[in-house]
């Protein structure tokens, strides 16, 4: 059962052609995807992650972020990047000074109303093409 949930671990994090690297000749992004596996290989029902995506290039930010929305478990991460959570999150719950600010779905949370009261930045919240918030900063 313990190989099982290894492998099925690490079919999740698409590193099945990886087992045969050491840690040291991971990149970053599969390093982070590697710790991803290691906490899955638990079957918990929920996955703390923090700032997941940290020093990553932005394929890389993708493809991660991707991979964490599609799994099957209850997901509660730390991100800082609006886009990449008005794209990939289901619900925000917005932080300041320690307080909760704001909670919600992406489009109701993020207004550039509070993006201004929360971080003092000017901000324009578009759609793309295919429907997804695009925020831009002044």
């Amino acid at each position: 059962a313990d190989e099982d949930a290894v492998q099925q671990a690490l079919s999740m994090m698409r590193l099945d052609a990886l087992t045969h690297r050491t840690w040291q000749r991971l990149s970053g992004g599969e390093r982070q995807r590697c710790q991803i596996a290691r906490a899955l290989t638990q079957q918990p029902d929920i996955l703390l992650l923090d700032e997941p995506i940290n020093h990553l290039d932005i394929q890389f930010q993708l493809e991660l972020m991707r991979l964490i929305s599609a799994l099957p478990v209850t997901v509660i991460m730390a991100l800082h990047d609006l886009n990449l959570a008005a794209r990939y999150c289901q619900h925000l719950v917005v932080l300041h000074e320690g307080h909760v600010v704001a909670s919600g779905k992406p489009v109701a949370v993020l207004t550039p109303e509070l993006i201004q009261s929360t971080w003092q930045v000017d901000a324009t919240i578009c759609r793309t093409e295919r429907g997804m918030m695009n925020i831009q900063y002044a």
